[in-house]
């Protein structure tokens, strides 16, 4: 709710004021260790139907039985690329759950696409595409 809005601008706040160091002083050691390591986080929402969507998605392990818990919250039927930076994990991603359904940016699949050029596959939806926004 409200909370995670907050922290949300919060996030976004410091991610700006990251970028700006960086472009200001250049990417040098001091700004690296200034701007800190980026965790990788993934979000799981369960949708009133029952679907799972997974935005900016991690590589789903089993080592620690984190699949077989994901699995257990229903179906995963919707993958949300957040950005270009997140994509590192989607090939996996997209073996493990084949049949769901993919929302990116046109760079986060151009990118996508560069790390497997056999993918033929398009995403369903391109949320830079106004079109694909409004259906």
């Amino acid at each position: 709710g409200r909370e995670a809005s907050a922290q949300a601008l919060k996030d976004l706040e410091k991610l700006r004021n990251d970028e700006a160091l960086v472009e200001k002083h250049g990417k040098t050691k001091e700004t690296v260790e200034a701007v800190g390591p980026h965790a990788m986080n993934m979000i799981v929402v369960k949708l009133n139907n029952g679907d799972i969507m997974l935005y900016c998605p991690v590589k789903v392990r089993d080592d620690f039985e984190f699949g077989k818990w994901l699995e257990g919250l229903g179906p995963v039927k919707w993958i949300v690329l957040g950005s270009s930076y997140h994509t590192l994990q989607i090939p996996s991603i997209l073996k493990r759950y084949p049949g769901a359904a993919y929302i990116s940016s046109a760079d986060a699949w151009k990118k996508l696409r560069s790390y497997d050029p056999k993918l033929k596959r398009k995403p369903e939806f391109l949320y830079t595409m106004e079109e694909d926004v409004e259906r």
